[in-house]
């Protein structure tokens, strides 16, 4: 079994030195999980399906949501088939069961983040199953990044797929970043961290006086209340992928419970 390393200090790693798991006819990389190395909250996931894939009916207690990077596939889930061309997302809800199905003739690649090995995910699921509640009822959710309006912080243009404050998920945020060369953030925290895939371009984040440099095919987890800027550098804008779980319900509430000493 794979020790677990929550470290709590950024850890960057490149995507191709992660090793690939094998399941069903998709390959996966475990960028980042609680039960393996780098997030405490939140699993940040690779997939990869060659034409003809088709993945077994499944659901997972938390929200999952996944971009198309590459390909095009199909999501049966709820009795509907959603398709999900490159540039477009789908938040599958709690528990809803799905399958996944490679449709055209190249690979498929997109980036997942799920919230199934949280803590307090798991906490929780084993209070409703006490109290014998269950999830309420909803069906997935595609969105095409293109047609999202932008918010604009800093230089950086970020489009927020889903979120507990927007739509379509309950617990984390899951969006598309875009910083021309230049575009610097202020030092901020995440209370739940941060993942982030770069797809383009290259930026540099400081962390605990550590300098990490990203560029595309690189991967980037920090820690909760790590203080970071992040800033696109080189001539070309910077494209990343980011999850986050500030907004998570069972986070805020855990860290009122922090705040009163519970």
């Amino acid at each position: 079994m794979q020790s677990v390393q929550r470290v709590d200090f950024p850890l960057l790693r490149k995507v191709d030195a992660v090793p690939l798991a094998h399941d069903q006819g998709f390959d996966y990389r475990v960028l980042f999980s609680p039960t393996t190395v780098g997030s405490h909250y939140m699993k940040f996931v690779l997939v990869y399906g060659e034409p003809g894939s088709e993945s077994d009916l499944q659901g997972l207690p938390g929200d999952q949501m996944t971009l198309t990077l590459q390909g095009k596939a199909v999501v049966v889930a709820a009795g509907q088939q959603y398709a999900l061309p490159i540039d477009s997302a789908i938040v599958v809800p709690a528990e809803v069961a799905q399958k996944v199905k490679i449709s055209g003739d190249v690979q498929w690649v997109a980036i997942r983040a799920s919230c199934d090995e949280c803590p307090l995910m798991q906490a929780q699921i084993t209070q409703d199953r006490l109290n014998g509640r269950r999830p309420n009822a909803e069906v997935p959710l595609v969105r095409q990044v293109d047609k999202i309006v932008p918010e604009y912080l800093y230089g950086f243009e970020r489009r927020v797929l889903f979120s507990p404050s927007t739509v379509g998920s309950r617990y984390m945020k899951f969006a598309v970043v875009h910083g021309r060369p230049g575009a610097r953030s202020v030092a901020h925290t995440h209370p739940g961290g941060e993942m982030a895939l770069t797809l383009h371009g290259n930026a540099q984040l400081v962390a605990n006086g550590e300098h990490y440099d990203l560029h595309a095919g690189s991967a980037l987890a920090v820690p909760p209340a790590v203080k970071h800027p992040a800033q696109a550098t080189g001539n070309d804008e910077w494209i990343v992928v980011t999850s986050y779980c500030d907004e998570c319900p069972l986070m805020k509430a855990q860290r009122l419970k922090e705040r009163r000493g519970q």
